[in-house]
This record gives C-alpha cells, sequence and structure tokens, in this order.
C-alpha cells in the first residue's frame, strides 16, 4: 500500500481547517444583511457545523472508507494490518475486507476527531469567560462572609472552590492543547522518517492509516454509477467536493500573491524553445511514467509539461534537484516545479 507523503497529509489538513471558517465567514457576511433570520443560527454556528460534518463524514466514510477532503485528494482509510502488502497480493479479497472501516471504526473515527475537539474547546471557552473575574469574584465572596451569617458563608466557601476548580480546569485544557500540538509535530517527524505509518495521535489509537486509493483514481465511471443510487447523497457529495475546489482555489492564490504580481506586471513563465525528446511519443505510451516505466498513477505535471506518478516525481527530485527527467532542462521555477492532477 502506498501511502501519502507528508506534504499532501500536511495539505489534506490545512484544507479541513480552511472549511469552518471560511463557511462561518460566509454566514457572518449574510447574517450582517439578515439578522432577522440568521443571528440565531450565526450564535449556534458550531453546533450546527458539528453535527451537519458528523451526518456528512459519517456517509462519506461508510461509502468511500474516508473523510470528504481525503477523498477530494484520492486517498482512502484502511485498518492498519501488519504485512499488509504481502497479504493483500496473495489474498486480495480477503486482505480488502480486512482492512476496510466497519460501523463501529466509523463512529470512533467521528467521535475522536471531531466530537473530542469540539468538547475541548467548548470546555476551555466556558472557563476562559469566568477566568478574568476570578480574583474579583473571590475577594467579593469573601467580603460578604464577613457580613453574613453561617450558612451563606458555607455556600460563599463553595462558590470559591468552584471558581478555584474553573481557574484550574481552564489552565488543564490549555496544556492538553498545547501538548496536542507539540505530539501532532512529533507524528508528522516520525511519519517523515518512516517510523509510524500513522500521521496522528487519534489514528494511532484507531490503528487507521491514510493511503492512496489507487481504485478511486481509475474507476471513475464506476463511482459515478454509484453516486446515482441517492440523488440526496450525491447532491451533498457535488456540493462539498465544489465547496472544496473553490477554497483550495482562493488559498493558492493568496498563499501566491498572484493579484500583487499581476498589478506589478511580474510573469513567471519562461520562453523555451521545444525540447527535443530522446523517444518518439505515440498512444500507447501517453499514460505511462517516464520514470517507473509503469502506467501512470496519481498524476503529478512537471513545469516542463510531462505528467509522472506523483510519489515517482518526488523521488527524482530529491535525488536530482531541478532537473526534468525527460529534457534534462534545469526547472525554470524551482520552489514549485511540480503540482499534483487531481482528475
Amino acid at each position: 500500500m502506498d501511502s501519502p507523503s507528508l506534504l499532501e497529509v500536511l495539505q489534506v489538513q490545512q484544507v479541513e481547517k480552511l472549511i469552518s471558517p471560511s463557511l462561518r465567514f460566509i454566514l457572518a457576511y449574510f447574517t450582517h444583511r439578515y439578522p432577522r433570520f440568521l443571528l440565531r443560527a450565526y450564535n449556534s454556528f458550531d453546533g450546527i457545523y458539528l453535527l451537519v460534518k458528523l451526518l456528512l463524514e459519517k456517509s462519506q466514510l461508510k461509502k468511500w472508507n474516508a473523510t470528504s477532503v481525503e477523498r477530494r485528494f484520492q486517498l482512502k482509510r484502511v485498518i492498519a494490518v501488519r504485512d499488509s502488502s504481502i497479504i493483500a497480493e496473495e489474498f486480495p479479497q480477503e486482505s480488502e475486507s480486512a482492512t476496510s472501516l466497519n460501523g463501529i471504526d466509523v463512529l470512533k473515527k467521528l467521535f475522536l476527531t471531531y466530537c473530542i475537539p469540539y468538547l475541548l474547546e467548548k470546555c476551555e471557552s466556558l472557563t476562559t469567560v469566568k477566568e478574568n473575574h476570578t480574583a474579583v469574584s473571590i475577594l467579593s465572596l469573601q467580603a460578604r462572609d464577613k457580613q453574613k451569617g453561617a450558612l451563606s458563608v458555607f455556600y460563599s466557601k463553595i462558590k470559591i472552590l468552584l471558581v478555584r476548580l474553573k481557574k484550574i480546569l481552564h489552565f488543564v485544557f490549555r496544556l492538553i492543547r498545547k501538548s496536542n500540538t507539540y505530539l501532532q509535530w512529533l507524528y508528522y517527524l516520525l511519519y517523515a522518517l518512516g517510523k509510524t505509518p500513522y500521521t496522528n495521535l487519534a489514528d494511532h489509537i484507531l490503528r487507521q492509516r491514510v493511503i492512496y486509493n489507487v481504485e478511486n483514481i481509475h474507476s471513475r465511471k464506476l463511482i459515478s454509477t454509484r453516486e446515482k443510487s441517492s440523488l440526496l447523497t450525491s447532491i451533498a457529495d457535488h456540493s462539498m467536493e465544489g465547496f472544496l475546489i473553490i477554497i483550495q482555489l482562493i488559498d493558492w492564490w493568496q498563499s501566491n500573491n498572484y493579484e500583487s504580481h499581476l498589478k506589478k506586471g511580474e510573469v513567471a513563465f519562461t520562453e523555451l524553445a521545444p525540447p527535443k525528446l530522446p523517444f518518439e511519443i505515440n498512444v500507447s505510451t501517453t499514460d505511462i511514467c517516464k520514470i517507473c516505466g509503469e502506467k501512470i498513477k496519481n498524476p503529478a505535471v512537471l513545469s516542463t509539461g510531462f505528467v509522472f506518478c506523483y510519489p515517482c516525481i518526488q523521488v527524482w527530485l530529491q535525488r536530482h534537484p531541478f532537473k526534468c527527467p525527460v529534457t534534462n532542462l534545469e526547472l525554470s521555477r524551482k520552489g514549485e516545479s511540480f503540482w499534483r492532477l487531481m482528475i
């Protein structure tokens, strides 16, 4: 099983993190125009988003063994099994059924990935609200103790304990969030070094890993016929896919700052004569990777215009920096020499 690179994993997580702020911004824009109808929905955005996200991702995981963003990047989830590649070659059907997610795996994935972060965020926000008033509350309660009887003193002490408990809980939640951030970077490092097949703690607990969905790449017609089985599911899938494409385009445009380049008249193109190829191109070789010699999987295009397997061109550029494997020409845009094709 071919695992995606760390760059692809980070890209998936980046797009995943952009969904909620983008939807919140859109809702805030329309709430400003129609507050009477949308203000209540905007105030309850986190809960509504979690509910819709759970319903959508549950159907995606059951149907495709992947979340909506992972499916967009042609990835899928499998249960980690020892010597899975050897078992897949000898017993392909048994291996596929053994590594596919069942209903319990889907529910555990949803709970760890979406519900727990939501609960931690809400608990931290609830304790943060009272944190600024902690000192004032304790002093005011202690002042009232001197003026009231024993029963009121008892209640005041309980309130003081609750205020201090909230302060401790707020510190604990912040510590958990920071520890999770450091642990996430540790998983990134181990994954990049090939020491673990998991990209985060939740996947490690669930024993789920992410791999390329080769079947999804080479069987578009089968997918399109399966999607027509449910009209509502099909509409949700296509709407989500279109929304993700828009998010990626906006993020790509802003991160590359193309607007300022266009205003300044800066052009990143290099005028080169057509290269002389060392082989004759025909119909039978157009879908063959020029590096591994096999049919192209997970296509990626180089700045010279040739298409290769995404893992192949990554390894090639690490061994031969800024050189095209076909033309042997130096790449003009060394910072962004190749792009993955989403077809």
